[in-house]
């Protein structure tokens, strides 16, 4: 046997998924037509208050109060003064939307309203009631042009209407005039305090200038300042021209210890051109001094250098003389000879002078040295107390041109507000002045009400109001209609429906047969119990000896019904199948196989009996046997006791490949709860329409959560738009089901 897939997958998810293809748009088009069969249902919920409404809407235009218009159109220009400030146009646009809110504020805010009321009550308090002079005020801005705006009044009469628009910005006007005089006033009021401040402020600046003036010798100090500033050029100047000497004598000494006279005479040179080249600077006390010092021509100590210089060349000139007639000699004479010994002592005694010259010299260099060292100690000692007098002349100036600034700052700020002052004052950069550019008038046909636009939005609001009552109704009724709400609330999955076939199967009498399936034919209500089976085998899942009971929340909900075609279309599979009547009250199954029901489980179980299979009875249906209720005793609940049920249970697996028991009402009496807990599987019969949610989740906290199998929807009107949902969808479904599939029966 070739098991399908449950008919709850095509009908127990209303709303598309996500990203669905067709099968996403077919159910986002039932789940329209579902809510379509929601107002067709409460048609005539949504008929009424449409009506209601509509009739409200001509009611209140018929006796609505005329209202008629009288408008204008005004302009808002910056002032022509404003304009020499050159302010940007976004400063202006700014000040012109101050200005037009201001407008708006005073004018629709009913500011004036009073004011304009007072003045136009002499000439129309005998024409219209004080309650009805009260006008209605608009402003609205074009768009095309961002300075000009229409105002518009609204009043029970033209006439009217038109004296009120007039007042209106006359008393407008007035009141920005009164608005500028007191800005004007306050902002000459608070400049003239300021002037007086600034004044003070002022004086009392120059006279601190003026004593420190006189305290200090400001003429003095700055030539001083002046002559401080060069002679400490001259003296860091100095500073770094004999750091430079004493640094370059530090790094040479290392390489002059074993150096000949003439490199020692050569650096010696070399270092009195450096300290020509960086000492003579300028024409200054130091320059004078340093060119004492430095110059070949100038003082005695070089003179003295330069002839000790000549000398030492002499000397070096003599060895080389000596040493080049000795290399003569010794072509005429020997090495031994007399002579030729006296001219190597001469030589000897040359090269010990010009040895004797080289370590005068650096002697010299190191004195030099020690020179440059006690001359820079004297210079550092000048240069710092130089600099202390140079500090506290360079911090009178400052201080000085401190007090120059704060003068020249005051006298400016002085000059503006005064300035200001003596322009009158105009502090109020928001003024503007106002243009009529269209005169005002009043039109001749009334604006409100405007009978188009009501009946519009009382047509609009009334029908939603139906609608959303429509569905609210719909939300209230708690019946069993929608089978997504069924398995959301009550967590019970859905396994299949069943029409109502007292109204969809002509020849269907309850009171003659419940059995509505035929093997001879596949028809409606065949195809629905071989669904009903194959989603039931699906959920269970392959079980052999299988015990399943069949229970509802109440009577008359078909609890009975469906566990007997439901046990004979699993016959038909070539099971074997038992069918308990496990209503002990009101048990009725064996009429429908024209049996003898006298003796049945209640006799086994009060003992009557000792085996059950006395008392089961073989039915017409092959592989259908069916054991009857018996007759009702009252100890008959106390009996059933767990351990006794389990082990008649397993008694009948033995037997049976199937066993369907057909209970009674759960929510009626206990024995149900007592054989559920016993069963393997639970199936409940819920009616559609019928049963409501409180009743069957009552139900549910009976019965064990781990062993429902699902629920059944029984007595579906397939005819009835509501239901639409359910209905017609059936017939369509099973014809092409069954050409799909294959079953055993």
């Amino acid at each position: 046997m070739i098991t399908p897939e449950p008919v709850n997958q095509s009908l127990s998810h209303s709303s598309p998924r996500p990203g669905a293809g067709p099968e996403g748009m077919m159910e986002q088009e039932l789940d329209l037509r579902q809510y379509l069969a929601v107002m067709l249902n409460h048609w005539w919920v949504i008929l009424l208050i449409l009506l209601a409404g509509l009739a409200a809407g001509a009611a209140y235009c018929t006796l609505a109060t005329r209202q008629y218009r009288a408008t204008c159109r005004y302009e808002l220009v910056q002032e022509a003064r404003l304009s020499l400030q050159k302010m940007d146009s976004r400063t202006a646009m700014e000040m012109l939307d101050r200005e037009l809110n201001k407008l708006v504020l005073y004018m629709e805010g009913g500011s004036l309203g009073d004011k304009v009321m007072a003045r136009l009550e002499s000439e129309w308090a005998a024409k219209i009631p004080e309650s009805a002079r009260a006008a209605k005020v608009r402003v609205s801005r074009l768009r095309k042009a961002d300075t000009m705006v229409d105002i518009s009044v609204d009043a029970i009469d033209a006439d009217y209407a038109l004296a009120y628009l007039k007042e209106l910005l006359n008393a407008y006007q007035q009141l920005r005039r009164d608005e500028l005089l007191e800005t004007t006033e306050k902002a000459l009021t608070k400049l003239r305090e300021e002037q007086v401040s600034l004044a003070k402020d002022l004086q009392g600046a120059e006279d601190s200038l003026l004593e420190f003036k006189e305290k200090h010798n400001i003429q003095f100090t700055q030539t001083k300042a002046e002559f401080d500033e060069k002679f400490m050029a001259n003296l860091v100047q100095r500073q770094n021209a004999l750091r430079m000497e004493r640094t370059m004598l530090d790094s040479q000494f290392p390489f002059l210890e074993k150096a000949s006279a003439a490199m020692i005479q050569d650096v010696l040179s070399l270092t009195m051109q450096t300290k020509q080249a960086t000492g003579s600077v300028g024409g200054s006390i130091v320059d004078l001094n340093a060119d004492a010092l430095s110059s070949p021509t100038k003082g005695g100590g070089d003179r003295v250098q330069w002839e000790e210089e000549k000398d030492w060349q002499k000397k070096e000139a003599e060895v080389l003389r000596l040493e080049a007639k000795y290399q003569d000699e010794l072509q005429t004479y020997k090495a031994s000879h007399p002579k030729m010994l006296e001219l190597r002592q001469q030589i000897d005694e040359a090269k010990r002078e010009l040895n004797l010259t080289a370590r005068i010299a650096m002697k010299r260099l190191k004195s030099r040295y020690d020179a440059i060292k006690i001359q820079e100690k004297a210079l550092d000692d000048s240069a710092r107390a130089w600099r202390q007098e140079l500090n506290l002349s360079t911090r009178e100036r400052a201080e000085y041109e401190n007090l120059r600034a704060k003068v020249e700052h005051l006298r400016k700020l002085y000059d503006q507000v005064y300035g200001r002052v003596l322009d009158g004052g105009i502090a109020s950069v928001d003024t503007v002045f106002t243009r009529l550019v269209d005169s005002p008038r009043a039109l001749e046909a009334a604006v409100w009400p405007n009978r188009l636009k009501i009946m519009a939005l009382a047509l609009i609001a009334s029908l939603g109001l139906g609608v959303g009552l429509a569905f609210l109704l719909d939300y209230l009724d708690t019946s069993f209609l929608d089978v997504v709400a069924i398995e959301q609330r009550l967590g019970l999955h859905y396994l299949g429906g069943i029409p109502d076939w007292a109204r969809s199967v002509k020849t269907f009498n309850s009171k003659v047969s419940k059995i509505v399936v035929t093997r001879d034919k596949s028809d409606v209500p065949t195809e629905t119990y071989r669904t009903l089976r194959a989603g039931i085998e699906h959920s269970i899942g392959e079980h052999d000896h299988y015990v399943m009971l069949v229970t509802s929340g109440d009577e008359s909900e078909g609890k009975s019904l469906t566990s007997l075609n439901l046990a004979i279309a699993q016959a038909w599979t070539g099971k074997r199948v038992l069918l308990v009547d496990g209503d002990l009250r009101r048990g009725t199954l064996h009429k429908q196989f024209k049996l003898d029901g006298k003796h049945g489980l209640a006799d086994f179980l009060t003992g009557a009996v000792a085996d059950s299979k006395t008392v089961m009875q073989q039915t017409s249906y092959e592989n259908l046997t069916i054991l009857p209720s018996g007759k009702f005793q009252h100890e008959l609940p106390e009996l059933l006791s767990p351990s006794r049920l389990r082990n008649l249970l397993e008694e009948w697996r033995r037997d049976f490949d199937l066993v369907v028991i057909d209970s009674a009402p759960v929510g009626r009496v206990v024995d149900t709860a007592l054989l559920s807990r016993a069963c393997d599987g639970v199936l409940l019969v819920v009616r559609h329409g019928k049963a409501r949610f409180g009743d069957v989740r009552h139900c549910l906290g009976r019965l064990p959560q781990d062993k429902m199998v699902g629920f059944v929807l029984n007595g579906l009107e397939l005819s009835n738009k509501k239901y639409g949902y359910y209905g017609n969808q059936y017939y369509a479904y099973y014809g092409s089901y069954n050409r799909q599939y294959t079953y055993g029966g």
